[in-house]
């Protein structure tokens, strides 16, 4: 796992570079077991242990659309927005809370939520639904 640190950027081939590397990282990436929330639990863990008791901290948080518009594999991709082309792009959201005190020292990840929204179906939508949110949990 070390590697994609380094490389986060690269594909798993060309960062892992050794066989044995590569077809370990795929099944790590295929685990059935291996979850976001799993993931998360344990850094949500350590970040609650550099709270000090009585301590000020600021809640930072973003929304990130993740582009998989060329992965065809991901069959639960939902729209991320519209390209210049005027094409839908497909992928996912990421919502991320990072902890730091008022200082700036980052303190670790309070809150990360990962989901697909629908496509939206622009030929349907009246103006005065043109300003209203979607509801990400359909």
């Amino acid at each position: 796992m070390s590697d994609f640190l380094k490389l986060s950027q690269s594909s798993v081939a060309s960062t892992c570079k050794v066989d044995a590397k590569i077809k370990g990282a795929y099944r790590f990436l295929k685990n059935d077991q291996v979850s976001l929330a799993h993931i998360l639990e344990s850094h949500i863990q350590s970040t609650i242990q550099r709270i000090e008791p009585g301590q000020y901290l600021l809640n930072l948080q973003d929304t990130s659309g993740l582009n998989f518009h060329y992965h065809k594999s991901k069959k639960d991709r939902g729209h991320i927005g519209t390209s210049p082309q005027n094409k839908d792009s497909l992928g996912y959201w990421l919502h991320s809370g990072l902890l730091c005190s008022t200082e700036g020292v980052p303190l670790g990840i309070s809150y990360q939520e990962f989901w697909a929204r629908q496509k939206v179906n622009r030929e349907n939508k009246n103006k005065n639904e043109k300003n209203q949110g979607l509801d990400v949990n359909q």
